[in-house]
């Protein structure tokens, strides 16, 4: 078994930790790599049997992107202001590593949704697609529709398709619904549309399309991935590759997501 451990040069304190975990696999005889999120986002991809990454959400999911086998297992030590991805926490991490050495481990599975943009792939997306007017405060319109038949067309800021597992994300602060992850579902939310309609809970065996054909616009997935495209067809079915999480405690993760949302302070 080949350990990676990422970490973020942002946050000094997660170097020096990473630096304890690999020490810590080290006694235990296991081959690891240790790498910084930089290294990462300059090309360095992450090859190993289990991924430990030391950060906030946004270093999680660069990093779950940058796997060579996308669903390599990772464990998350939050090092964010949610790390509403992670299950680790700083003061535990050595303690909840050590575990992981010693196989008292277990692996969740969530679905992951796959973008296209005028019929060639762009990503795959482990929270949620974004889809909104390229310039920041112009209003797009566009059309959406299921299985080839129209539901709605809306004129507003943007639209975001979520997963069960992003639905605690940038679904929930735009007042869309939180889904528990055991659900194979996708989540449809309006941005600030001019027309007043709810999110909307979709099954995954359903195939949506979202077409945009007057306004430049930009897709971002996960906050990490973004095409520009005029006259943009989006569509968006489930993935056949799904996200791999270790996880230590027997906690739902959904309950624990959604308690973390529901009392953070800012």
């Amino acid at each position: 078994m080949e350990l990676a451990v990422v970490h973020t040069l942002r946050k000094p304190e997660s170097a020096h930790k990473a630096r304890e975990i690999c020490g810590l696999i080290e006694r235990y005889g296991y081959p690891y790599k240790c790498l910084s999120m930089e290294d990462v986002v300059n090309g360095a991809q992450i090859s190993c049997d289990i991924l430990i990454v030391l950060g906030g959400d946004g270093t999680i999911l660069t990093a779950i992107h940058n796997l060579a086998e996308p669903e390599t297992p990772v464990y998350a030590i939050s090092y964010g202001r949610g790390g509403y991805l992670a299950e680790g926490r700083p003061e535990n991490a050595i303690e909840s590593v050590e575990k992981i050495l010693t196989g008292e481990y277990y692996i969740e599975r969530y679905i992951r949704l796959e973008v296209k943009l005028n019929d060639a792939k762009i990503g795959d997306a482990i929270n949620e697609a974004y889809i909104s007017n390229v310039m920041p405060g112009k209003i797009i319109e566009y059309t959406v529709s299921m299985d080839g038949n129209k539901l709605f067309t809306l004129v507003g800021d943007g639209i975001i398709v979520s997963t069960p597992l992003g639905s605690t994300a940038y679904n929930l602060s735009n007042h869309g619904p939180a889904v528990d992850d055991l659900l194979d579902c996708f989540i449809i939310n309006p941005v600030l549309s001019l027309t007043n309609i709810s999110p909307i809970v979709l099954s995954t065996n359903k195939k949506i399309s979202i077409s945009i054909p007057k306004s430049e616009s930009s897709i971002l997935i996960d906050g990490y991935l973004r095409r520009i495209s005029r006259d943009a067809f989006i569509e968006i079915s489930k993935s056949y590759i799904h996200t791999a999480f270790v996880r230590l405690s027997g906690v739902n993760w959904f309950v624990q997501r959604l308690r973390k949302r529901l009392s953070w302070k800012g």
